[in-house]
């Protein structure tokens, strides 16, 4: 039977500590710094859940040479498919249009340029709640739509996961909890209330885009910075809100991305390429950090003889943020 593990990270959970003499505040981060009156740690839990709900995202993607031919055979084409998902079962609220849009294409050639037709997409999203018979229902959808079918995506998910959350939540917070009190052990201090909590999502094992929706109340992001590249790029695109930036300026996974060009001009967004920064920015940043104003997402701090440890970890991928080797 098919499981889902819920990763919840709490990241840079800021905690209290307070010395037995003067002076006894702690960071986390060593960075001597006493602005940050505390021990910045990361916690992680996990939970294991069976999926009860498959989404799927389908549709038809038609081209013709006139607007209202494109449009009449991407209606019938659609209608077709929604027809096909009904007589399987899958109730009418579980469809939903998820995309429309209608422009035209060009046959360039040289200095000139040639007018093709005009393509007509209309994509829904699918919720499929009979996962023994998942198969049979996008076979009768797909069949339905022809040639003209495109199904960009699917993933499997549980429907009603708080929960799988809340004990999540509780996982991740013991784990930092027991994380602090060792640092706090080692510092000599005492510890006492969290200051602050941040919830973060795990690209690995989280839907991000479905998360961002949630968290924003299905609205997205109106700024990303990426640096990650190809194995990102498109959930950071389908990420953001009406108008929104992103700010590319790394591609660690990759340079060679896919641009779905819809969310760029239906959305209007804006994409800006930028280097990282200069040294004095990169300083100024790590003065932020220090005083706590910017808490990285930190799994693990090694000792510099555990370099291999670290480096089995990162290929692994059993890792949630950045690891930290100290001489």
């Amino acid at each position: 039977m098919r499981k889902l593990f819920v990763l919840f990270g709490l990241s840079a959970v800021l905690l209290a500590a307070c010395g037995d003499g003067e002076g006894g505040a702690v960071s986390g981060y060593g960075s001597g710094d006493t602005t940050a009156s505390g021990i910045n740690v990361t916690g992680q839990g996990r939970v294991y859940g069976t999926p009860d709900t498959l989404t799927l995202n389908l549709g038809v993607s038609v081209l013709r040479e006139t607007v209202n031919a494109a449009t009449d055979e991407a209606a019938a084409k659609a209608e077709a498919i929604i027809a096909a998902l009904r007589a399987k079962g899958v109730a009418e609220i579980d469809i939903q249009t998820a995309n429309y849009s209608i422009y035209p294409e060009y046959d360039y050639n040289g200095d000139t340029q040639r007018l093709i037709g005009y393509r007509v997409s209309n994509n829904l999203t699918v919720k499929i709640r009979d996962l023994a018979k998942a198969g049979e229902i996008i076979d009768a959808a797909t069949a339905a739509g022809g040639n003209d079918v495109v199904v960009q995506n699917l993933a499997f998910s549980i429907e009603d996961n708080t929960a799988l959350l809340e004990m999540a939540r509780t996982a991740a917070w013991n784990d930092a909890e027991a994380k602090a009190e060792q640092l706090a052990r080692l510092a000599g201090v005492t510890l006492q209330r969290a200051v602050s909590i941040t919830e973060t999502i795990n690209y690995n094992t989280q839907d991000v885009v479905q998360e961002v929706r949630r968290l924003t109340n299905k609205k997205g992001v109106e700024v990303v910075f990426e640096h990650t590249g190809a194995g990102t790029w498109e959930r950071s695109l389908a990420s953001m809100a009406w108008g929104g930036r992103l700010v590319i300026c790394g591609n660690t996974t990759g340079y060679e991305a896919k641009t779905d060009l819809r969310f760029l001009f239906n959305k209007q967004l804006s994409l800006l390429g930028s280097h990282q920064g200069s040294k004095a920015e990169l300083v100024r940043g790590m003065r932020e950090v220090a005083a706590g104003r910017i808490k990285p997402v930190v799994d693990s701090v090694l000792p510099l003889r555990d370099a291999k440890k670290a480096q089995e970890k990162i290929e692994a991928g059993d890792h949630f943020g950045k690891i930290v080797l100290v001489p």
